[in-house]
């Protein structure tokens, strides 16, 4: 832009509003009601966290604004974006929400507060009736820590370790950062946020400052702070780190480190704590087996009772967690893997594919065997890590085992468990892939020659070079004496037993191996006949339509698709794609013969959505859409694209779906986008 152009605006000031409508409550803490709210300005919409601020200090309440400005101007990656305060007149509250602030600010409440006041010798006040303070941060879509262990104990689970040192990771890296800047006070798994896309955010800066007011939050964070803080002596950032050691301690061995049950006086809570302190600080490997000694250190280094033997500067706890144990051996965990294992954790270990398991392919333990579940039991801890259990009586994992004790000892039925069917996958193109279910006496046969059930016309595999198939139920893939060998990830092999997640390579071409469960048929049967405006899609997750393929009712059908996709986050100008691909999925693959029938299933989940079509035996429909796929993934296609109706359809499915599955032996096809 021309200098000129800019003249006189450097020093423009401007007002500014924005109208915030509260539509959700998130939490309740001890500073305040967390909302999430959408927030308008100038007609361009966003949703955002409101945080009340209940009872302040009147010394520390500009203290708060000089700390709110400094959280503003954070921006980091693993840091949750804080906007800035917000004030609303009391008068325009709900009565009902005003008679709640009040009552959390009761006579009972004051005296908790008087009683630590005379610990950290401060002033306290009541709350102003006129303005009521608001903290506006960012809407970080997805978890918070805390849930997802507390989720983790409650299916007799612990958090798989390299992912939870990641997170202590991530969260170290956001404190390298803002430690030039503010130190946090109140690092905890609430405030520790992962968002959809295995973001690890630190959230609350900016309120911290004022959290030693408040009995009741205080009192909870108990376990979590460093012992200089406890006696409410000068901090820095070394406080941070002996907090997110004890978050770590509390992630990898389930064991709250410092614990004191809540119902007691602050005063007794504190001499248990202290007490602790100097007899249970235990390194993490001699309470679980599990636990990597290099690893262990390193949270031991963080919760050195005294600061000046801790870890003096996050960043460094950054690089040893990184270069000694994370990515030591190369490949470690990253944002996508952790969002595909919290994915998969929230399918309850039923729906993954062979992308996320690849993502995940450094939980394989020494036997090569992909451990997604990281079992709770009293046998997995050390004998001196039961000795910890029974001093945490009333703690969330030791309730846990006595449930689970309880329950073996009236010996209760266990879960009905999922059958599962072994399954190869063939990658053909990015997001088509080729699945055939493994059974006993049939071979799945790999090669150039015509006859085997997976032909690749590369010359640089063999006519006949490997063949699948289940040896004493047992999946193994064996290379039958080819030229140029056949590798089972990265290792040439000559005969082997598959295991989850195996990644095979066969010339240019790449294989999966998964056990994986097919969803039942959809009970939702609806007829093309229906009127849309009569059917409820709101309430159903799936519904399957069975109907001839006239023009008649595909026309039907395209307006069955919309409907239903208007039930998810897909935008509009993505439906108006998928509707036509949908469209001709279903002409392509019943063959164009309007006198057989086919099925269409459109299935909806928590981040897909997925439909599927069954191509009728007589038809040649399947067959002419495998063709059109080896066609594209030949290194011998013509890069001039074809002008005939059916390849103009085929582009437009293998454009508009982010993964096509086709399912060799049920012909099957299952074509899916992501939200």
């Amino acid at each position: 832009m021309n200098q000129l152009a800019t003249v006189g605006l450097e020093n423009l000031a401007f007002n500014s509003t924005s109208t915030y409508r509260v539509f959700k409550e998130l939490a309740r803490g001890g500073m305040g009601i967390i909302f999430v709210a959408q927030k308008d300005t100038g007609g361009v919409l966003d949703e955002v966290v409101v945080k009340t601020l209940r009872v302040i200090n009147v010394e520390e309440e500009e203290k708060l604004k000089q700390e709110a400005n400094i959280a503003t101007m954070l921006r980091h990656e693993n840091i949750v974006k804080t906007y800035g305060l917000e004030m609303v007149r009391m008068s325009r509250l709900p009565d009902e929400f005003c008679k709640l602030i009040q009552q959390e600010s009761s006579a009972e409440d004051e005296k908790k507060l008087s009683l630590f006041a005379r610990i950290a010798g401060l002033k306290t006040r009541k709350l102003s009736e006129k303005m009521m303070m608001m903290m506006v941060m960012d809407y970080v879509k997805g978890t918070d820590l805390y849930t997802l262990m507390m989720r983790h104990l409650k299916n007799n689970l612990l958090l798989p370790v390299p992912l939870a040192a990641f997170m202590i990771c991530r969260i170290a890296c956001a404190l390298a950062y803002a430690h030039t800047y503010i130190v946090h006070r109140d690092i905890s798994p609430e405030n520790i946020l992962i968002s959809e896309q295995g973001v690890c955010k630190l959230t609350d800066f900016g309120i911290a400052v004022v959290a030693h007011q408040q009995p009741d939050y205080w009192a909870g964070k108990l376990m979590y702070m460093a012992p200089e803080q406890i006696r409410n002596e000068k901090i820095d950032e070394r406080a941070d780190i002996f907090a997110l050691g004890v978050v770590a301690y509390q992630i990898l061995t389930g064991i709250p480190l410092l614990y004191a049950l809540p119902n007691l006086e602050f005063e007794e809570q504190v001499r248990i704590i202290y007490k602790q302190m100097e007899t249970d600080l235990v390194p993490p490997h001699l309470v679980r087996t599990d636990i990597p000694l290099e690893l262990s250190r390193i949270i031991f280094k963080m919760l050195a009772l005294a600061p000046e033997y801790r870890y003096q500067r996050a960043a460094s706890v950054v690089n040893d967690l990184e270069k000694e144990y994370l990515y030591a051996k190369g490949f470690g965990p990253t944002n996508n893997s952790l969002a595909s294992y919290i994915d998969i954790f929230n399918s309850n270990f039923q729906e993954y594919n062979e992308d996320e398991l690849q993502q995940l392919s450094f939980l394989k333990d020494e036997h090569g065997n992909l451990c997604l579940k990281r079992p709770l039991t009293v046998e997995s801890f050390t004998r001196t890590g039961q000795r910890l259990l029974a001093d945490r009586k009333g703690s969330a994992i030791v309730n846990q085992l006595r449930k689970i004790h309880k329950e073996q000892k009236e010996r209760q039925p266990k879960a009905i468990q999922i059958t599962k069917i072994p399954v190869v996958k063939v990658k053909y193109l990015d997001n088509v892939i080729e699945c055939f279910a493994l059974s006993d006496g049939q071979e799945i046969t790999v090669g150039r020659n015509p006859k085997n059930v997976i032909v690749l016309p590369e010359r640089i595999v063999s006519s006949f070079h490997a063949r699948f198939y289940i040896y004493n139920e047992v999946p193994v893939i064996e290379d039958t004496n080819s030229n140029n060998g056949t590798l089972v990830n990265g290792e040439r092999i000559t005969r082997v037993k598959l295991q989850e997640g195996d990644k095979i390579q066969i010339g240019a071409t790449l294989f999966y191996f998964l056990w994986e469960k097919r969803p039942n048929p959809s009970e939702n049967i609806i007829s093309l006949s229906s009127s849309t405006s009569s059917l409820n899609f709101a309430d159903v997750k799936d519904i399957m339509a069975q109907f001839f393929p006239t023009e008649e009712n595909l026309s039907k059908l395209n307006e069955i698709t919309d409907a239903f996709l208007q039930q998810t986050p897909i935008g509009l100008r993505k439906r108006n794609v998928i509707i036509p691909a949908i469209y001709e999925a279903v002409r392509i693959f019943s063959g164009e013969m309007a006198e057989h029938s086919i099925q269409c299933c459109m299935l909806r989940g928590k981040k897909y959505v997925s439909f599927r079509c069954i191509s009728p035996e007589k038809s040649q429909g399947y067959e002419n859409f495998l063709a059109a796929v080896h066609r594209r993934s030949s290194s011998e296609a013509s890069t001039k694209g074809s002008l005939e109706p059916q390849e103009l359809a085929i582009s437009l499915i293998l454009k508009v779906f982010e993964r096509i599955e086709i399912m060799r032996f049920s012909r099957e096809v299952y074509m899916t986008n992501f939200f």
